[in-house]
């Protein structure tokens, strides 16, 4: 009945809400601070000390939150409003400007509650100059442990678009079992993906512009960012590989497909194909990515698709369109992989009717819907690709193949 009655003053429904009479609030917080004094069930001991926290924050007593905290809640982590009341204490650190102290706290509330990870994640990016990595060293000197110290590190490293190898180093290097690993692990994949992967593709032979881009570069600085982002590949790719084996480290089979996908975009097939043979599945998840690194190395290891190889890439095609029916989130790489993968190795052989009918495999009705709601993917379809780039010659090729297909891969 409290929590309802003081839920109008104490959180506001909008962010420029006017503000409550302090009056009242102060009122509230004196009846909080007179029950909690009274109460002799631990339980809702808890929660009364958190309420005079929660409303001493909205009434702007910045100094009272801070103190009723660490009066009762320091030593009670166990608490299952510990990691709320800690978080307006380090929201009331951030507003009275000890913004080092506000990080720390909000490093300390982020482990304590997956529901609320994100509001914990968001007053450490204003307590944290949004992770400036320059603040590193002194904010992480406040950690009492290793655990702590690691996931302060993680934290810096979740936010921006510049890889952040060394702090995936330093955060294993502190505790190898950290479950943010893996969370620092994937965006620096989906960076490389980005930032050298993707134009990549682009610049070579048949590549098409797979998104919509506004960065311009004249071809030497362009020849030198494809350097620097072939020598950042493979170094995470290496350090992948020492994750994979390492068996303090929990999920190795993520590490062990995302380095075999990493040796993939370095073209570095052979060393791609060894990861993957050695690689502990673990769940179905990465068991799946680790069936969809292999497609893609089998659909590049060789110079030239041979009928023979489409014959044993078949069961793959087949299955990854059925993968993409059954879950949108491989709708994706379905797509991306005919349109921009295979099309581009059949236009890079110079058969383009082959080409034509793997565009036509990316417009699949499942993944045009998809494609719908991305207003930046600018992949062709396979009409425009006939209209515009095939010859009268390929166009009658085209046309033998779809009214006469001989093996089952023409068929499919």
């Amino acid at each position: 009945q409290f929590v309802k009655r003081t839920a109008a003053i104490s959180n506001p429904a909008e962010w420029e809400a006017k503000r409550k009479d302090s009056l009242q609030m102060n009122g509230a917080i004196a009846e909080a601070n007179e029950v909690y004094a009274k109460a002799d069930d631990p339980f809702l001991k808890d929660k009364w000390a958190f309420q005079r926290c929660k409303l001493a924050f909205y009434n702007n007593r910045h100094g009272d939150c801070i103190r009723w905290y660490d009066e009762y809640f320091s030593g009670n982590s166990s608490s299952a409003v510990t990691n709320l009341a800690l978080s307006y204490k380090a929201g009331s650190l951030f507003r009275t400007g000890n913004l080092k102290e506000a990080a720390y706290a909000y490093s300390k509330a982020f482990t304590l509650s997956d529901r609320n990870k994100k509001m914990a994640y968001t007053g450490f990016l204003w307590a944290s100059d949004f992770c400036n990595q320059d603040l590193i060293g002194s904010y992480t000197a406040q950690c009492k442990t290793i655990e702590e110290k690691a996931t302060m590190m993680a934290m810096f490293g979740m936010h921006g678009t510049d890889y952040r190898l060394p702090i995936l180093e330093a955060v294993y290097s502190l505790q190898p079992s950290s479950p943010l690993l893996s969370l620092l692990a994937t965006p620096e994949i989906h960076k490389l993906e980005e930032q050298y992967f993707t134009p990549q593709l682009s610049a070579e032979k048949g590549g098409k512009q797979l998104y919509v881009s506004y960065t311009f570069r004249d071809d030497s600085t362009a020849t030198q960012s494809r350097a620097a982002g072939l020598a950042q590949v493979k170094k995470t790719a290496l350090f992948f590989e020492k994750l994979a084996q390492d068996k303090a480290v929990k999920q190795q089979g993520l590490y062990a497909a995302g380095a075999a996908y990493l040796r993939f975009m370095a073209k570095d097939y052979t060393g791609a194909r060894a990861i993957l043979a050695n690689a502990a599945a673990g769940n179905e998840k990465i068991k799946t990515q680790l069936q969809l690194v292999t497609l893609l190395v089998a659909a590049n290891e060789d110079k030239i698709i041979t009928k023979e190889r489409e014959a044993q890439l078949l069961p793959s095609f087949q299955w990854l369109v059925q993968k993409a029916r059954e879950d949108r989130e491989y709708e994706i790489f379905c797509r991306n992989f005919f349109s921009q993968v295979l099309a581009q190795r059949y236009e890079q052989q110079g058969d383009t009717a082959r080409a034509a009918l793997a565009y036509g495999l990316s417009d699949l009705i499942f993944l045009v819907k998809r494609r719908s709601n991305d207003y930046n993917y600018s992949s062709p379809t396979a009409i425009w690709y006939a209209r515009d780039e095939m010859s009268t010659e390929s166009l009658l090729q085209l046309y033998t193949l779809m009214t006469g297909p001989k093996t089952a891969t023409e068929k499919f």
